[in-house]
């Protein structure tokens, strides 16, 4: 509760204040007088403090419950009246108040965050249009098919004309200087499987994989990197294209095993229950998972027919979950795609 309100200072806009740097602590210079504000991290505050009112409402802490709610909304208010740039999101406001992230500015017309994290928030319930064009924009602005690379913003900054701060300091495509900062690749992904568009999702998320870096002699040394551990960054800097930089990242790690079992695959784990709400296409036909969770052994077989449903365990009982519980349990799950 310290924490959040700690956090919560509010901006002219309505936005939470960027001060000097949000997740991108290299946005140094942004906020660095006071006044500057941050999208991003009003969409995340607005995220955190919607999920913390639930436990307040769950511990019978009626008041603290509705304080967190109204301050939630009121941050997503403020940034669907403020932050809406016609085709996406913007990522902050400088402390003079022009944009960052705007079609307007000559680098960094667009960044990931801002509509990623629009997806993960209520306004894709409450202005669901914006979100779709907003990361459909991200999609084709800043997902390289060809090579597999999902960078955080373009155009990149160049050290005589930024003002953002260090991530300038960085060449072109150079880690946040525009290049894929694969956390921010990641949720990419998850935000577009969470709002539906699944085959771009997938298509994202399979090029993060360092498998795929790997698959030819070409893409290998380009790449440069071992392919079994998670790159922190691609670059697209010209002189370097598709090299893989700060290897074994155990942070993007942890973010892609949860974005292709919680997403992806739809594990959802209440109480140490299992149940599922699969992404995949179901062009895939049956997913076979084979994994252990709080030590229970689990085969797993998944599909996604257009109609019909049944979750069958153990070879004999339907259900729509499983208990993990230690005890090896065999599933089949058939969860339509389009479940009504």
């Amino acid at each position: 509760v310290r924490a959040l309100k700690k956090a919560y200072n509010i901006g002219s806009r309505g936005l939470v204040l960027m001060g000097t740097g949000d997740w991108n602590d290299s946005f140094n210079l942004v906020g660095a007088e006071g006044r500057g504000e941050s999208v991003w991290l009003s969409l995340f505050m607005s995220l955190v403090l919607d999920r913390f009112a639930k436990i307040c409402e769950n511990r019978n802490e009626k008041v603290l419950s509705a304080e967190c709610s109204e301050r939630s909304q009121s941050l997503l208010n403020a940034v669907s009246e403020s932050s809406w740039d016609g085709e996406w999101y913007r990522r902050a406001y400088f402390d003079d108040s022009s944009p960052l992230g705007s079609k307007d500015c000559g680098e960094c017309k667009i960044d990931s965050l801002s509509q990623s994290f629009a997806a993960f928030s209520r306004l894709s319930i409450s202005e669901p249009e914006r979100v779709s064009t907003a990361l459909n924009s991200a999609y084709e602005k800043l997902f390289d098919s060809r090579h597999g690379i999902t960078k955080l913003f373009t155009p990149p900054f160049t050290p005589k004309t930024s003002r953002v701060g260090y991530a300038a300091a960085y060449p072109k495509g150079i880690r946040e200087n525009g290049g894929q900062y694969t956390h921010g690749a990641i949720w990419l992904g998850m935000a577009l499987l969470e709002f539906k568009t699944e085959r771009q999702g997938l298509e994202i998320l399979s090029a993060i994989s360092p498998l795929s870096k790997s698959l030819t002699d070409e893409a290998s040394e380009r790449y440069k990197n071992e392919p079994y551990y998670l790159s922190a960054d691609i670059y697209t800097n010209p002189d370097c294209y598709g090299r893989g930089g700060w290897s074994l990242y155990t942070g993007s790690a942890g973010w892609y095993r949860r974005a292709v079992f919680e997403w992806l695959f739809g594990f959802k784990i209440r109480s140490k229950t299992l149940s599922f709400s699969p992404l995949f296409p179901p062009e895939w036909g049956e997913v076979k998972i084979k994994c252990r969770m709080f030590s229970t052994p689990l085969d797993i077989t998944l599909s996604r027919p257009e109609s019909g449903k049944k979750f069958i365990l153990d070879n004999m009982t339907e259900t729509d979950s499983v208990a993990l519980d230690g005890k090896f349990h065999k599933i089949t799950a058939v969860i339509p795609k389009n479940p009504q």
